[in-house]
């Protein structure tokens, strides 16, 4: 039962678990949505409401479902070896849930001001193989070796209050939004460095940790084997609505428009910050701490008749220390350049360059798209992208309009939902828009 418990925690890092990046939504000119990517970008409707939308990028390097899942006699099983083969010595889960719940944009003469609600889920995991394998596997592999067991984890949820301006001058337009933050939960590393060496002799473990863990409502430890998690992913409660975790972040954006070619720049999340003071707990293991005799993976994954000793025997090697203060994290930073061609009045082009740094990584994106108009009432678009090292990323988006209803799909890697197996990128983004105001004729 222990091997389940610890094997089902590693499957949900490794395939539930921050990049934020969206190929096909700057093409789609007819979604006011698309300005979520540049707020310069102008909507050639009066009015349009936002009704609840979703969106969620899902990504993660080393095993797919299709390693840590095998096939036995009909029925599923985890495969353990699989796993542990498949992963890298440096692994990644990046994670974006976004619930937008209602927005607006009006055009008020050359000005567009716009509003919305977003609550946001994301996460970030840096993890090494040797963590996964000891866990598993033991130390035995590793006598007479220091392995590195530092990890870099942050899981934390906000909610997002946002006011936009845009305006156009000649061909030139800019936008800028101001967003106020709330911050709902977190738990995020602030040191994160871990080894282990294991005496040739006896077992004997030395362990050094400078290690500092921050917790803002997710985490209540109390030792090794009773602590509460509670990530609260996706849950929207109206008590969270504002809260004393706050911060801002700040979008700006530029469009030049000669004839039908495009160019756009755009910065989102700048001095984006949040400061947490609400349940925060610090979570701190720094020194040198040793044990005699011990396998870990015996001790972890042992008979349950031997399992008590054994989390006391942790307890004693991983001797955590708890303070109360406040402390801040940072939202990643993203940069998107495009550029687009109108072909002719149904169909245009476009290209995308994609740029985040986040907690020391750089993640970097590229995308070529195209829309066409097969109605005057339905859009479609194509996208294909390359993201860090997934390479077929075809995606598919799609609009349409029902009268004041419009409808948006999109997904920039629609092979990830078809083969989920041997995929390790997802995305999609859906919702609804109402336009209420239609352009003039004569605009």
């Amino acid at each position: 039962m222990k091997r389940t418990v610890l094997l089902c925690g590693c499957l949900w890092l490794a395939t539930g678990l921050l990049a934020q990046q969206e190929f096909g939504l700057p093409n789609m000119r007819g979604v006011w949505q698309s300005a979520k990517i540049n707020p310069a970008l102008l909507t050639n409707h009066k009015l349009v409401i936002g009704l609840p939308g979703l969106h969620n990028t899902l990504y993660f390097s080393g095993p797919t479902y299709g390693d840590a899942i095998t096939n036995v006699n009909g029925s599923s099983a985890i495969n353990v070896d699989g796993l542990v083969a498949a992963l890298e010595d440096r692994n990644f889960v990046q994670e974006n849930l976004e619930i937008e719940t209602i927005s607006a944009v009006v055009g008020l003469g050359p000005i567009h001001l716009s509003v919305s609600h977003t609550a946001r889920f994301n996460a970030y995991l840096n993890y090494p193989k040797a963590l996964p394998q000891l866990i598993w596997q033991g130390n035995a592999q590793f006598i007479g070796e220091t392995i590195d067991l530092s990890n870099d984890l942050q899981i934390y949820s906000y909610q997002e209050f946002a006011l936009g301006a845009a305006s156009s001058f000649g061909p030139v337009s800019v936008g800028i939004r101001a967003k106020y933050l709330s911050g709902i939960g977190d738990l995020s590393t602030e040191r994160n460095q871990a080894s282990l060496f294991t005496d040739p002799e006896f077992y004997a473990l030395d362990f050094q940790a400078d290690y500092l863990l921050n917790s803002a409502g997710f985490l209540n430890y109390n030792s090794y084997s009773d602590f509460n998690l509670n990530l609260q992913f996706g849950e929207l409660d109206a008590q969270n609505l504002f809260t004393q975790n706050t911060g801002f972040a700040f979008d700006i954006g530029a469009e030049l428009e000669l004839d039908k070619l495009r160019i756009g720049v755009s910065a989102l999340d700048l001095g984006g910050s949040i400061n947490w003071e609400e349940q925060v707990s610090n979570y701190a293991a720094e020194g040198s701490f040793a044990y005699d005799g011990l396998d870990i993976s015996a001790a972890l994954t042992g008979d349950s008749s031997s399992i008590d000793n054994a989390l006391d025997t942790l307890s004693n090697i991983f001797m955590v220390t708890e303070t109360n203060n406040t402390y801040s994290t940072q939202l990643p930073t993203r940069v998107y350049l495009t550029g687009g061609y109108d072909l002719n009045e149904d169909f245009s082009v476009g290209v995308l360059y994609y740029g985040e740094w986040y907690r020391g990584e750089q993640f970097n994106g590229f995308s070529l798209s195209a829309n066409y108009d097969v109605l005057s009432f339905i859009n479609v678009g194509a996208s294909y992208g390359v993201f860090r090292d997934v390479y077929a990323n075809l995606g598919l988006n799609t609009s349409v309009d029902l009268g004041p209803v419009q409808i948006y799909a999109i997904s920039d890697n629609i092979l990830g939902l078809f083969s989920p197996d041997n995929s390790r990128y997802f995305t999609f983004r859906a919702g609804l828009n109402l336009v209420l105001a239609q352009p003039k004729e004569d605009e």
